[in-house]
């Protein structure tokens, strides 16, 4: 054999770097979606400027409360 290693033999595996980066593709397109509602819908129209999906500058608590109080959301959560 030659002396020369390749990947294999050092323990890395390009089939197992294929399939983390596979995995990490999938997480950010699950994951997009289910933040992006957190951290927008609590912005006012006008305050979600240049930064949509960023985090609000001023927090409508209100909001939260109502959609945590109504029927609707409880009914549409268990259907889920």
């Amino acid at each position: 054999m030659s002396e020369q290693a390749t990947f294999s033999d050092r323990g890395f595996d390009l089939a197992t770097l294929y399939k983390a980066l596979f995995l990490a593709v999938v997480v950010v397109f699950v994951a997009t979606p289910l933040l992006a509602p957190c951290s927008a819908d609590s912005n006012r129209s006008a305050s979600c400027g240049p930064y949509p999906f960023g985090l609000p500058q001023v927090w409508e608590w209100e909001n939260y409360g109502g959609i945590l109080m109504s029927k609707r959301y409880w009914q549409l959560l268990g259907n889920s």
